[in-house]
């Protein structure tokens, strides 16, 4: 008896019908576990099951893999300023639970390489504190960088003002576009070297800096 299996990519307006019979089925479970689009499409592509199909098998393994591709990356430890000039983020954490397939750190761990080309949602924030004293009033500034080009829709500054141990927290979020092998990065700057990456005791969980990439395209 043989079914038809229809797959409809909304956001595309793509839709196209394969065939298979009962010998070449699929249980829920292989279809919906993590990392089991190769399976879908090794099952589909197999034995003469995929019949009229219009798209190329890596061209859809792109297309269900896209919601997948995401990562969350935090830094814990204060971080001393030394200067005043744009500085890279050092991170520190890998956030696991948040985190699937398509970034890597790269070798100083300042930057995380791309397996993919499309479009990222960038978005975070970092976390600056007045170390210098009561008459210490700066700029604070964080960019987004994709290798060492500046995205426009990632560019934040704000003025710590005169207040001994004054925090203030800047929130970053925006687009980029990558390619396979490209490296994002995260940079902060300081008008005044006594402020420096800390985060606040206020919280259960505190953190300096955090980052999430989120593939959108």
């Amino acid at each position: 008896m043989v079914k038809i299996l229809m797959i409809i990519f909304l956001m595309s307006g793509i839709c196209f019908s394969q065939s298979f019979n009962d010998d070449a089925k699929l249980t829920v479970a292989t279809i919906t576990a993590r990392d089991s689009v190769n399976l879908f499409i090794q099952a589909l592509s197999g034995a003469g099951v995929l019949t009229d199909y219009k798209m190329p098998i890596d061209t859809l393994k792109e297309w269900l893999d896209v919601s997948t591709l995401i990562a969350q990356y935090h830094r814990i430890d204060t971080l001393n300023i030394a200067n005043t000039d744009w500085n890279l983020v050092p991170w520190d954490t890998l956030v696991a639970s948040e985190t699937t397939t398509g970034y890597t750190f790269n070798s100083d761990s300042t930057g995380f390489v791309t397996s993919f080309a499309g479009v990222v949602r960038v978005q975070g924030c970092v976390h600056f504190k007045n170390n210098g004293g009561a008459s210490v009033v700066a700029d604070v500034a964080v960019r987004a960088l994709v290798n060492s080009n500046e995205a426009r829709c990632l560019q934040t500054l704000e003025t710590l003002q005169k207040n001994a141990a004054k925090l203030k927290a800047l929130v970053y979020v925006g687009t980029v576009a990558v390619s396979v092998g490209d490296t994002l990065k995260v940079q902060y700057r300081v008008e005044n070297a006594d402020v420096d990456l800390e985060a606040s005791a206020w919280f259960d969980d505190p953190v300096v800096a955090s980052v999430n990439f989120e593939r959108i395209n």
